[in-house]
């Protein structure tokens, strides 16, 4: 059982509660990529520009105590951050039905359950892991436009360099506890 208390796991302290207010104050959330185009969205913007500030115990207490929006992108962060305390949260959200107000595309989808998002998180990084295995595999085999060639092999380094520290085997035991209660 997951217990949302104060006392186990502390409160921020007043400069990382101040970077928060904004977001605080918001009651929906917003996937990486909105509007026409994808273009990122402001809320994902300011979030992922503090986000280094927060270390792991603060972004459990964010997820469980403060708005909506907050939850969402701090149990996000943990999934990328392997802790594997994002079971928890998973589990929690997913027993209570928590849901939230949610912005993807250029459409509004309206309310999603919390607990679906985190899954899709896990998910979608193992889907930019394919996206990045399959454009090195097409730059090997010289299937790409020279045009493009210099921007794929970025995007291989950099999409390489950074879900190789997530997709670790850390990360596919948490995901396959998640996927057990997923498909209860």
């Amino acid at each position: 059982c997951l217990i949302f208390s104060n006392s186990i796991f502390g409160q921020l302290n007043s400069d990382k509660f101040k970077l928060l207010e904004n977001l605080n104050k918001l009651n929906f959330a917003e996937s990486e990529n909105i509007g026409y185009a994808g273009t990122l969205g402001k809320t994902r913007i300011e979030f992922d520009s503090i986000k280094s500030k927060f270390n792991n115990n603060d972004l459990i207490y964010i997820s469980k105590n403060l708005s909506a929006p907050l939850k969402l992108y701090s149990s996000i962060e943990l999934v990328h951050r392997n802790d594997n305390r994002i079971f928890d949260i998973y589990k929690f959200y997913k027993t209570n039905k928590y849901e939230i107000e949610y912005h993807s595309g250029d459409t509004n989808i309206g309310m999603k359950r919390i607990s679906d998002l985190i899954f899709e998180e896990f998910e979608n990084l193992l889907n930019k892991k394919k996206i990045v295995e399959k454009t090195k595999s097409d730059l090997e085999n010289g299937y790409v436009n020279e045009v493009y060639k210099k921007n794929s092999e970025d995007f291989v380094k950099y999409g390489t360099e950074y879900l190789d520290k997530v997709i670790t085997k850390k990360f596919y035991l948490i995901y396959s506890k998640i996927q057990k209660l997923e498909t209860k």
